[in-house]
């Protein structure tokens, strides 16, 4: 029986029904007129690979890719530009070698229409048992207006039969015509096999996904990141200084003979119209590479300067991906569900950075980590001093012998699990346009990111630290987020507020982004945002694709060459950074080839160019070891001086299924000393500039423009880029200072007992006794502070350097602990409360872990044999007791108090 509230209400809910179709439905858009067509040429292909340089791999992948990035399976790897007769055969052809398997990325301006002419080039058989068994393909794309036939959606629902569903069979072609009504990004995925496989997501798991972005009205789209070649081969001055760049160079046959013809950086032919380039990352401006006009949005006080041209990262989620892991302990019958939880199982662009793999390399003594004593567990998976940085891909994998059929074998086969040889085999990074999962930018620059979900099975929280974005970025009164929520199939565009690239307070440094869900984290769902502050031209190559001898690269603990630094493009109408001072990289470490003391000199009397060595030779780290605490940062060092581990050390560990505890027993150290080395001091200088630089644009005109830096002096949490001032330079000296500790104790939660044995909290100082005697109720800690305050928060860290076993987690090291906060400026080298990137590791040492790492450092020196001096120095370092909490209780009974040693820290 119909309720009679039902009937009542029926009209206007079937009025309500039908206004909601447009929104449901995307209306063709055959009426609307096409200011112009793009075309872009695709094909889906079986393309294995490798997700980082551990050696977790993808034998299933599916992906799409513009024709010409397409080679016959037979090509010649040495020559990716080698031409080829004859056509294209389904299941007989391959990327070039030279181009990093990514998800596409189309683009089309927002009143124009993109035509996509389609191949299935799939094999007609699975090439992999993950891959599915259905192999027809096609182009869909979530929401954007098709333009003339059902056929354009490229799915098989209702009754549209074989001739209408815009699904093709492997060998065969199609035409798709779109409609981009508004700027935006849109999910590209194919519904030839939509379900079934890892996550029940089909040929989503496999990767067979991409994007196609909306840009503004007009827009001009050009490369954001290319190797040094092309880039250098664009210029037109003497190569002596600054660049003078040609955006509009196009390849000849004697350079690439698969691309003779294509633009170098401009993404659109614009003889053609035909997409060139499908990269994740872009420039994007307005005319003739200027500024963008009406009815692009005007400036506002979080916007200024808004219509100037932006830098475009597409980052696109998905996860259940199937890979195949690094190691055996994955496959292991004892450690599977324990490390099943660290796996490389949630990804970005084909990329991922798992904590487990991690950390088995480093207790199996293989890849970058493989002589890092220090490295313990969870401190250091996202340090690219000592790991790298995020889903680079190697020529030699660290998990080498060991390979598909090894690492997981059939009982029934007779082969054994693989065992890694230990030590470095990684001799170079490959992609050197996009060798990893890092975003680049120069500071000022400014930035959309383009956020998609194409996975299968859960959502997703974005989140990006040390900069912020409007929910609405036409309302000047909308939400600030630097968080998004984010479920399968939809897209967002977070255009960065304060002219992007480094925030209100210019900060330079490793910006990273992740999934909030910190399993989904931990599982590889993480990257980086490299803010820059001198110009990144990109890393000569030798003739074997490796950084050539004395080039500028970055260190690395196993490439003894190092890593290679894409090409930064710079923005045509936007002032340069300043020239670089010479840095090569000798035995993977940092070699600053000019005297630091006379390049302060010269800074000081006014010159810019060739001075100062940028981010991130400034900071003072080791490759293949975790980075030193921040310079001006200690107050109390219980101690333990600030310094860096140099080199091979000793330590105990275990690998069980209840226990990943690991302890140090000797090691090597040198200071860094805590008001700044040389090098830091010179780069507290460079960024002390209140007028900026006035800097040349990329076509050598002169611009009233500057290179904008931070206007303050170096601050203890913010040596770099205090945001403690205004945007005329002005201090803003209205401090609110919180002294904290971070403490362990039993936390009751209901009346009914239940409790927490283990529960780390933060407490001001004066709460922390009576906190932990039971006179005070736990209760969680809040900063509270008025809107243009600044806030410094001093850390002291009481807590046990390892959280002990219980019913839910292994026995873990938890030696440091750092301060992150959400939604306010600071400097993210040095106050994000971790250790990202190649930034500092900015946390406090539990003091547990300052008396072990002092006990290592006097057994390595042998300060307890007789042989030097009784008096504590930084060879023969003492734990001292805290100036508020002296040495505090023994409660785990091991014959040292508690808080001997305990750090402060800002």
């Amino acid at each position: 029986m119909i309720d009679s509230r039902c009937v009542r209400y029926l009209p206007r809910i079937l009025a309500l029904a039908w206004m909601l179709t447009p929104l449901l439905f995307p209306v063709s858009a055959e009426a609307q007129a096409c200011s112009n067509v793009v075309t872009a040429d695709v094909v889906a292909l079986d393309q294995p690979w490798a997700w980082n340089r551990y050696g977790a791999m993808e034998p299933q992948g599916m992906i799409y890719a513009l024709r010409h990035d397409v080679v016959p399976a037979s090509h010649n790897p040495k020559d990716p530009g080698e031409c080829y007769a004859g056509t294209l055969k389904a299941g007989e052809v391959k990327l070039r070698e030279d181009k990093r398997p990514r998800p596409l990325v189309l683009r089309v301006n927002a009143g124009d229409c993109l035509r996509v002419e389609f191949e299935n080039l799939l094999a007609p058989t699975p090439a992999d048992e993950e891959q599915p068994h259905t192999r027809a393909a096609s182009f869909h794309i979530v929401g954007l207006e098709l333009r003339n036939v059902i056929a354009d959606a490229g799915a098989n629902v209702g009754q549209n039969g074989p001739a209408g569903n815009g699904i093709v069979d492997p060998g065969d072609s199609i035409v798709y015509e779109f409609y981009a009504a508004h700027e935006g990004t849109f999910v590209v995925h194919s519904m030839g096999a939509p379900v079934g496989g890892e996550g029940d997501a089909g040929s989503i798991g496999t990767g067979l996904f991409g994007a196609v972005t909306v840009e503004p009205a007009g827009a001009e789209w050009y490369r954001s990141q290319v190797t040094e070649a092309i880039l250098e081969s664009t210029r037109t001055d003497d190569l002596t200084s600054y660049p003078v760049i040609d955006y509009a160079e196009r390849y000849t046959a004697a350079e690439d003979c698969l691309r003779q013809g294509l633009p170098k950086l401009r993404m659109l032919d614009s003889l053609t119209q035909e997409i060139a380039h499908s990269d994740l990352t872009a420039i994007i401006t307005g005319r003739d590479g200027g500024d963008f006009s009406a009815p692009y949005p005007r400036s506002t006080d979080v916007y200024p300067n808004r219509r100037e041209p932006f830098r475009e990262f597409t980052i696109i989620f998905h996860d259940e991906i199937a890979a195949v892991q690094a190691f055996p302990q994955f496959y292991d019958d004892e450690l599977e569900f324990t490390l099943h939880s660290a796996r490389d199982a949630f990804a970005i662009n084909y990329g991922t950075g798992g904590i487990g793999a991690e950390i088995l390399a480093n207790r199996l003594g293989v890849g970058p980590v493989h002589e890092c004593a220090e490295c313990l567990y969870e401190e250091f998976f996202l340090s690219s001093w000592a790991v790298g940085d995020p889903s680079m891909v190697v020529d030699i994998p660290a998990n080498a012998p060991c390979d598909f059929d090894t690492l997981d074998p059939d009982p029934a086969t007779g082969i054994e699990p693989c065992e890694p040889d230990q030590g470095p085999k990684a001799t170079m990074a490959l992609y050197p346009d996009d060798p990893s999962n890092v975003y680049h930018s120069y500071l000022n620059d400014h930035v959309k990111f383009r956020n998609l979900h194409a996975g299968s099975d859960d959502h997703h929280v974005f989140h990006l630290h040390a900069h912020q974005w409007m929910r609405s970025p036409l309302d000047p009164d909308s939400t600030y987020l630097d968080s998004q929520a984010i479920g399968q199939g939809s897209a967002f565009t977070y255009e960065i507020a304060y002219e992007g690239s480094g925030n209100r307070n210019k900060t330079v440094g490793d910006s990273i982004f992740h999934c909030h869900f910190y399993p989904h984290f931990a599982q590889g769902m993480w990257s980086l945002w490299r803010v820059h502050d001198v110009l990144e031209l990109g890393t000569e190559l030798d003739g074997e694709g490796r950084p050539a001898l004395g080039s500028r690269a970055l260190p690395d603990g196993e490439i003894d060459a190092g890593t290679p630094i894409p090409g930064l493009v710079p923005i045509p109408n936007q002032p340069m950074p300043v020239l670089p001072a010479p840095v090569q990289i000798v035995a993977g470490e940092v070699d600053i080839i000019d005297d630091i003391d006379k390049l302060r000199e010269a800074l000081k009397a006014g010159d810019r160019d060739w001075i100062f060595p940028g981010y991130p030779f400034f900071i003072p780290g080791i490759s293949g070891h975790r980075p030193p605490h921040p310079p001006l940062d200690t107050l109390d060092d219980g101690g333990l001086a600030r310094h860096v581990v140099s080199g091979p050390g000793l330590a105990t560990h275990h690998e069980t299924r209840l226990d990943f505890s690991k302890h140090l027993v000797s090691m090597p150290v040198e200071p860094r000393d805590e008001a700044g080395e040389p090098v830091e001091k010179l780069a507290m200088e460079f960024h002390h500039n209140p007028t900026g630089y006035q800097q040349p644009l990329p076509n050598g005109s002169p611009t009233l423009k500057t290179f904008a830096l931070n206007k303050a002096k170096a601050v203890s949490g913010a040596p770099y880029a205090d945001p403690c001032v205004t945007d005329a330079g002005a201090p803003i000296n209205d401090l609110r200072t919180y002294k904290a500790a971070n403490i362990q104790l039993d936390i009751v939660l209901n009346k009914s007992g239940w409790h927490f044995p283990q529960q780390r909290i933060i407490t001001l100082l004066e709460d922390v006794q009576p906190t932990l005697n039971g006179t005070r109720t736990p209760e969680p800690f809040f900063f509270r502070a008025h809107s243009g305050q600044c806030i410094e928060f001093q850390s002291t860290n009481l807590v046990p350097d390892e959280y002990e076993l219980d019913d839910f987690q292994v026995r873990t090291p938890t030696d440091i602990l750092g301060q992150h906060i959400h939604l306010v400026k600071f400097d993210v080298t040095s106050s994000d409360g971790g250790g990202n990137g190649f930034n500092y590791e900015d946390g406090t040492f539990s003091p547990e872990e300052v008396q072990r790492r002092i006990a290592a450092i006097r057994t390595y020196n042998g300060c307890d044999d007789g042989s030097t001096d009784s008096e504590p120095s930084f060879e023969c370092p003492e734990a001292r007791p805290h100036p508020t909490f002296g040495s505090g209780p023994d409660v785990n009974c091991n014959g040292l108090p508690d808080y001997l040693g305990a750090q402060t820290t800002v």
